[in-house]
C-alpha cells in the first residue's frame, strides 16, 4: 500500500514517498528484477486509495506487479481484533477477505477482474514494450504515466464474454461488456 494510514494501521511504518523513488531508481537501473505486491483488503483502504496506490505502482515500470487479496489466518493482528477490524472473510482457507468497512464485496469483485486483466497484461510477459509504445502514441513521452491519475490498463487480452472496467483521469470507473466495445477504424481516435 501507499496509504501511510494503512500501512501504520499494520505496523509498517514506511516513508511511502522515499519508499517510492528508491523502487523507481532500482527499476531505471534495469538489472535488478523488481516484483511488486499489492494487497487489496487492508484496512482503511477504499477503492479511491487503493486505485491511487496501484497506479502509482504500476508507473514505477516494475518486472512484475501483483494484485493479491489480504488473508485472515489463524493469529493475524486483524483477525484477533474483530471489533477493530471488523472484517468479512471466508470460513474456509485461504481465509481470503470478502469485504470491509472500506471496500464493499462489490468493489472486491470489480478488484479481481482488475487482478485477471493485470495478469494478463503485465503478468503474462507478452506486452513489455506496450506501456512505452502507447504513451509515445499519446504523446505523454516514454517514462510512462506522469500523474497517479492516468488510466493505466490500455491493452488487454480479453474474450467477448469478459467485462471491462476502466478508469477516467477524473477518477470515474466504467464497466462494459467486450462485446458492446465498438469497433474501431483507422479513422477513430
Amino acid at each position: 500500500s501507499f496509504s501511510e494510514k494503512t500501512l501504520s494501521a499494520i505496523n509498517r511504518k514506511t516513508n511511502t514517498e522515499r519508499l517510492y523513488k528508491n523502487i523507481k531508481k532500482l527499476c531505471n537501473m534495469g538489472n535488478i528484477h523488481i516484483h511488486i505486491d499489492l494487497i487489496a483488503g487492508l484496512p482503511f483502504e477504499d477503492y479511491n486509495t487503493f486505485r491511487d496506490g496501484f497506479n502509482r505502482a504500476f508507473s514505477l515500470s516494475a518486472d512484475m506487479l501483483q494484485l493479491g487479496f489480504l488473508k485472515l489466518l489463524y493469529g493475524a493482528d486483524m483477525r484477533e481484533k474483530r471489533e477493530e477490524y471488523p472484517l468479512s472473510f471466508a470460513n474456509e482457507p485461504p481465509y481470503e477477505v470478502i469485504s470491509t468497512p472500506w471496500l464493499d464485496a462489490e468493489k472486491i469483485k470489480m478488484l479481481k477482474c482488475t487482478e485477471k486483466a493485470l495478469d494478463r497484461f503485465v503478468g503474462s510477459g507478452r506486452f513489455k514494450r506496450t506501456n512505452a509504445l502507447i504513451f509515445k502514441t499519446q504523446n505523454r513521452n516514454t517514462k510512462g504515466i506522469k500523474t497517479a491519475d492516468a488510466a493505466i490498463l490500455d491493452m488487454i487480452s480479453t474474450n467477448t464474454i469478459d467485462t471491462l472496467m476502466f478508469f477516467t483521469d477524473k477518477g470515474k470507473m466504467y464497466r462494459l461488456l467486450v462485446d458492446k466495445v465498438p469497433v474501431g477504424t483507422k479513422a477513430s481516435k
